[in-house]
């Protein structure tokens, strides 16, 4: 008994600060409250990113994405259908992983009466070639 009465008057010597560090008497049918710890969760983050990139994968991939249509523009001298062969471009590939357009601008450039050539994708299924051809000044 006498530890318990020592132990109260020490805890009444203390100020109400200082017995915030130790324990308070709480009031009848309080629960403590409990610190809330905020979770990261960096697996399922990681886990949710690796599931957004193969869906867009995926998506960009589908047949939605299939060239189906050229649109040829700045041609005097040569035909759209001439200008698409020479490019190398083919109709039902997939517009991001099968179609090169720098190799196939490359191969435009290589002829002698087209002087720039600009080939861009339009989504979702066209390819669109600009060029500008060299004027003839003499032969």
């Amino acid at each position: 008994m006498s530890d318990n009465s020592n132990y109260k008057k020490k805890n009444e010597e203390f100020s109400d600060a200082e017995l915030s560090d130790i324990e308070k008497p709480r009031p009848k049918g309080k629960k403590p409250r409990k610190k809330k710890r905020r979770r990261k969760f960096y697996f399922l983050r990681f886990l949710l990113f690796c599931l957004a990139c193969f869906l867009i994968y995926k998506g960009m991939d589908s047949s939605y994405f299939t060239v189906k249509n050229f649109k040829v523009s700045g041609n005097m001298f040569y035909t759209p259908a001439q200008i698409i062969d020479m490019s190398g471009l083919k109709t039902g590939v997939n517009l991001f992983f099968e179609t090169k357009t720098r190799p196939a601008r490359d191969k435009l450039l290589e002829d002698p009466y087209i002087k720039l050539a600009d080939i861009r994708r339009r989504m979702p299924d066209i390819i669109e070639i600009n060029i500008t051809e060299r004027l003839e000044y003499a032969a």
